[in-house]
């Protein structure tokens, strides 16, 4: 072997050793970075507020840990608002966590598992806050497989540690690769043949109070 050639073996395995150090740096960066982005996220959830405007909040359901486990939940907060004007009622479960489970459980896959079927496709639908922000959340309605069985609507949407709500067409190719994810989820019961979008249903208009203030508060960092 020529000494050139005899240089050039320890070069590309100094280069590969410094490659793969670079890489491992990098991923513990990145999984401190995550964790610390976990913890902020879940101070964050404490801090949303039970008070909107005419809409009162109480504890909703928890979630069983099994349940956590599968949708990647490091933190989650769920509350039941009542609008004390109109009597409507609307849950709401905020979940922060691992964004690959979170965009991958849709309501459309864990509905049908309490014997509920889909009505149509999710639609996007815009929804701008008291503040004029404008954000995107996907719409679709459910109905219980029974004779007159109940009814239930629900909005869901996705956010990164900072930006606007969004409703993306592939949600795992466009958020999947985050390093943690919001997502909020709203459900409210309807009449059997009634159906509700725009500004008149509950959810839109709850959606319209929550969002400013949420949003804000989802903003502080670490």
């Amino acid at each position: 072997m020529s000494p050139d050639r005899r240089l050039l073996v320890p070069l590309a395995v100094l280069t590969l050793v410094s490659l793969a150090g670079e890489y491992v740096c990098r991923a513990f960066a990145r999984g401190a970075n995550q964790q610390q982005l976990f913890a902020q996220a879940a101070e964050n959830l404490v801090h949303v507020p039970d008070v909107l405007g005419t809409w009162r909040g109480t504890d909703g359901e928890g979630l069983a840990e099994n349940i956590q486990r599968t949708l990647g939940c490091r933190a989650y907060l769920s509350r039941m608002y009542i609008d004390n004007e109109t009597g409507d009622q609307v849950g709401l479960l905020l979940l922060a966590g691992e964004s690959g489970p979170l965009v991958a459980h849709t309501p459309d896959i864990c509905f049908p598992s309490s014997n509920f079927e889909a009505e149509g496709e999710p639609v996007a639908e815009k929804v701008r806050g008291s503040d004029q922000r404008e954000s995107e959340f996907y719409r679709l309605s459910f109905f219980k497989k029974a004779v007159g069985g109940q009814k239930v609507q629900v909005y869901y949407g996705w956010r990164r540690f900072d930006g606007p709500w969004q409703a993306p067409r592939n949600p795992r190719f466009a958020l999947g690769g985050e390093p943690m994810l919001y997502k909020l989820q709203l459900s409210a019961d309807l009449a059997p043949l009634a159906d509700s979008a725009g500004d008149s249903s509950p959810l839109h208009r709850f959606l319209s109070a929550l969002l400013p203030h949420i949003d804000k508060q989802l903003a502080a960092k670490p």
